[in-house]
C-alpha cells in the first residue's frame, strides 16, 4: 500500500516538474452555440483559422498552439468520416479550410444518426493547430515571461453538448485552462434579463 502511494506520488511529482519546465498559459473559449466563441478565438491569436458559420461550426476540441511554424493534426477518431493526419507549412487559408471540411463532416454524421435514431456516439474531432500567434510573437508586449506557451482552446458550443464524450472532454479542458472565456449573444437573453 505503502508502494502504491509512493508510485502515484512519484507520477504527480513528474509531471509537476514537467509542467514547471516548460510553463504554459491556457485560455478556453466556452459559451452557448454560435455565439461568437471562435470569433473571439481567431481574434485573440490574430488570425483567421478556427473556422466561423452564422449556425453552429465548432465540433470537438481545437487547440491552438504558439510556434514559429505552422502544422495541423487532426487526429484518428474512432468511426470518422472527415480525413485525419498531420499537415505542415500550410497557410491560414489551407488550416481554415481542412477544419471546415472537419467539422462540416462530423455535423453531417451527427444529423445521419439522429435521422435513423441511432443512438451511438459520432467521435468528436480533436484538432492541434501550431502557428505563430501574432500577441505572443513579441512577449514583451504582453508582458509574458520569456518561453511560456500560449495555447487557446476552442470548445464545443454547450448547446452542442448532448453526448458524455463531449461533455467529458468539454471538462476536462477547461479545468488545465488559467482563464476561461464565457462567451453569451444578447438573444440569448430573455425579456427577463435571465440567460435562456
Amino acid at each position: 500500500m505503502l508502494l502504491e502511494k509512493l508510485q502515484a506520488f512519484r507520477v504527480v511529482y513528474e509531471e509537476a516538474v514537467a509542467r514547471l519546465q516548460k510553463p504554459s498559459f491556457r485560455i478556453a473559449t466556452i459559451g452557448t452555440t454560435s455565439s461568437g466563441k471562435s470569433t473571439i478565438v481567431n481574434a485573440l491569436i490574430g488570425r483567421k483559422i478556427a473556422p466561423i458559420e452564422a449556425q453552429e461550426m465548432s465540433a470537438g476540441i481545437l487547440r491552438i498552439r504558439h510556434s514559429e511554424r505552422s502544422r495541423l493534426v487532426i487526429h484518428n477518431t474512432e468511426g470518422a468520416t472527415w480525413e485525419c493526419g498531420t499537415w505542415e507549412d500550410l497557410r491560414d487559408e489551407e488550416i481554415y479550410s481542412r477544419l471546415k471540411l472537419t467539422m462540416e463532416a462530423y455535423h453531417q454524421e451527427r444529423r445521419k444518426k439522429r435521422k435513423k435514431r441511432d443512438e451511438a456516439e459520432v467521435g468528436i474531432p480533436q484538432v492541434d493547430v501550431e502557428c505563430p500567434l501574432l500577441p505572443v510573437r513579441n512577449p514583451f508586449l504582453l508582458g509574458l515571461p520569456e518561453g511560456l506557451q500560449v495555447e487557446i482552446y476552442d470548445l464545443p458550443g454547450l448547446n452542442s453538448i448532448q453526448d458524455k464524450q463531449a461533455l467529458g472532454l468539454s471538462k476536462s479542458m477547461s479545468a488545465s485552462a488559467l482563464a476561461l472565456l464565457h462567451w453569451i449573444t444578447l438573444r440569448q437573453i430573455g425579456k427577463d434579463g435571465k440567460l435562456s
